[in-house]
């Protein structure tokens, strides 16, 4: 079985919120802003912008500066109704740093039991394809992580030319993994990226909530799954 593994929230996590690193890179630039304020404002900016609209895009790279100006405007409006001071000045530095910051390792952390469940299903014959939201920054954040050697392929927004939960995402990565809806499952944390995205695409889907239900459940869901 082919398993399409959400990235963030699925194998890692962050190590804090994002209004606590962009408020200590704020500093740096001579920008006041309290971290408290960020973090409050940020979930809900995120959640409810829409998705890069990748349009014509005519290449990879094209699509890459497209999800960088995505972010860019997300923190942008963060900050500014975070009431952050001044911000015209240096905002564009201090930007290209936080931007910088989470293609690191810095403000990752791995799951334990990414690092314990993941080779054993590989030994088990499942093919393992990471299909994220993130953009090309997540190539070197999984090599940062020892990921990478975990998994067969890694796919992204910007890599597809489509977003989660649009099924284009799912479809092009069905094709450029070489699997089939009846032999994929779609596995991530968030049941409307996800598990929304997976359902229209016609791939079942299981549901990560951590810490209840992480990596090993799904282990053993698969295990049970294959003694039927």
């Amino acid at each position: 079985m082919t398993l399409f593994l959400d990235a963030v929230g699925t194998l890692f996590g962050l190590r804090e919120s994002p209004g606590h690193l962009y408020s200590r890179v704020a500093k740096h630039h001579g920008i006041q802003v309290h971290p408290d304020d960020l973090a409050k404002h940020f979930g809900a900016i995120w959640k409810g912008a829409a998705p890069p609209d990748y349009g014509a895009a005519p290449d990879a790279a094209a699509r890459e500066a497209i999800d960088q100006a995505w972010w860019r405007s997300i923190v942008h409006k963060t900050f500014r109704v975070s009431e952050a001071s001044p911000l015209d000045t240096t905002f564009e530095a201090c930007f290209d740093e936080i931007f910088g910051i989470y293609g690191t390792v810095a403000p990752w952390k791995v799951y334990p039991d990414t690092l314990e469940v993941l080779p054993r299903l590989r030994e088990q014959g499942h093919r393992l394809v990471v299909l994220s939201n993130f953009d090309q920054r997540l190539e070197t954040v999984m090599d940062a992580l020892g990921l990478r050697h975990l998994v067969d392929q890694i796919l992204y927004s910007s890599s597809l030319g489509a977003c989660k939960p649009s099924p284009e995402a799912f479809s092009r990565a069905l094709a450029k993994s070489g699997s089939t809806r009846e032999t994929t499952l779609h596995i991530g944390d968030d049941l409307d990226t996800d598990g929304r995205g997976a359902a229209a695409a016609g791939l079942p889907f299981f549901h990560l909530r951590r810490p209840e239900i992480d990596l090993k459940d799904l282990e053993s869901h698969l295990l049970q799954d294959a003694q039927k």
